[in-house]
């Protein structure tokens, strides 16, 4: 039963992120449902194994092995199921997975507040082998409010149009050399915040204002990468 819940909130959680993606890059969402379904499937199956399956004590262990391999699925999905370059793959990835990670960051600090949860550890169930139901609840938040904002993008027209449909030269606009300096940035900087949101949480608020920093950085140099397409 376990199973069957995280994989049905898991693969929400995972269909959000890709409509998020979908938004923030305007691609064509509906066009793509038979590949979303099969990186879907790789994602779960992947995250549980290394959550649950592999015997590591510490849950944060888990669950950075986690994210660094559901990251690792998602770039290589984009590069073979979609075909595109490793640099835009890595960028259409880490953007909005690390804006994802600070949306549930913060529902995650409000449940705090109000005494819901304390700790990382605190969304595993009791038994160790699944999630507990104010992770579901985290979950569908996070969920709720990433649809929102999809909205908005799309209502105000947001969205990015410079990831090429074919091969192109990267690394000759010095706009591409500092997204990648950004987005190892961002990678850093979420490892960091995820420790310390687990081991030491008087210095969450510091971390969190430069990770919102990082964060609009990124878009910030998404947004000047975009015009360049249109000049």
């Amino acid at each position: 039963m376990e199973f069957i819940l995280f994989t049905l909130f898991s693969s929400l959680e995972y269909l959000a992120m890709f409509v998020f993606i979908f938004t923030w890059f305007n691609f064509p969402l509906r066009e793509y449902k038979g590949q979303i379904f099969f990186v879907i499937v790789c994602l779960n199956l992947a995250s549980h194994i290394f959550r649950y399956g592999l015997g590591i004590d510490e849950y944060w262990w888990g669950m950075f092995a986690a994210i660094f391999v559901q990251n690792l699925f998602l770039m290589l999905g984009f590069r073979y199921v979609w075909n595109i370059q490793w640099f835009y793959a890595g960028i259409i990835t880490l953007f909005p997975w690390t804006t994802y990670t600070l949306i549930q960051a913060l529902i995650f600090i409000v449940l705090q507040k109000f005494g819901t949860l304390n700790y990382l550890a605190d969304l595993q169930s009791s038994s160790g082998s699944g999630i507990s139901v104010i992770g579901f609840v985290l979950q569908t938040i996070t969920v709720i409010v990433v649809l929102i904002l999809c909205k908005l993008i799309r209502k105000f027209e947001l969205w990015f149009e410079f990831v090429p449909e074919s091969s192109r030269p990267v690394w000759n606009l010095k706009e591409n050399r500092w997204l990648f300096v950004a987005q190892l940035l961002s990678v850093a900087i979420t490892v960091i915040f995820l420790y310390v949101f687990n081991r030491t949480p008087l210095l969450q608020y510091p971390i969190l204002v430069f990770y919102v920093l990082v964060i609009f950085i990124i878009y910030y140099l998404c947004r000047k990468r975009n015009l360049i397409e249109y000049d």
